[in-house]
């Protein structure tokens, strides 16, 4: 049997049997859905689905409201105070805003790279060039 097998099988024990959510305690009613999670994870079709879902409920233009923060927590079985929904609405948007400011700046090729990795075969070739850059010397300690 294999694993999907065996995750499809559970599952379906799992829907024959519910009295796990039978019961109106919330904390329960978090495992159930967790494990539910779990086990269609577990198949292969739960992540990609829910992903899907869960991005056709966010629209990709515009802020991130407390709606969506009440979403999330219902996604990970958390629960948190107004306070910190609306902490966390304002950190997402200003990150939010920072990383467009980031995707629309324009960059050309005429701007050096942040790294520049020049490689040589020869170990000597560099303690020898002392490559200076931007005031900076590098070299390798000499072979003595």
């Amino acid at each position: 049997m294999s694993y999907s097998d065996e995750c499809l099988e559970q599952l379906a024990n799992w829907i024959d049997h519910d009295d796990v959510v039978q019961e109106s305690d919330e904390q329960t009613d978090k495992v159930a859905r967790r494990k539910a999670l779990s086990i269609l994870s577990g198949i292969g079709i739960g992540s990609l689905v829910f992903q899907r879902a869960l991005s056709a409920q966010i629209p990709s233009a515009g802020e991130i409201e407390v709606s969506h923060i009440a979403a999330a927590e219902w996604v990970a079985g958390v629960e948190l105070d107004e306070s910190d929904r609306e902490s966390l609405v304002n950190e997402l948007n200003a990150v939010r805003a920072t990383s467009q400011v980031l995707l629309e700046a324009q960059v050309d090729y005429a701007i050096h790279p942040a790294v520049h990795m020049n490689v040589h075969e020869d170990p000597q070739q560099v303690a020898d060039s002392n490559a200076k850059r931007n005031g900076v010397v590098i070299s390798l300690p000499r072979e003595k």
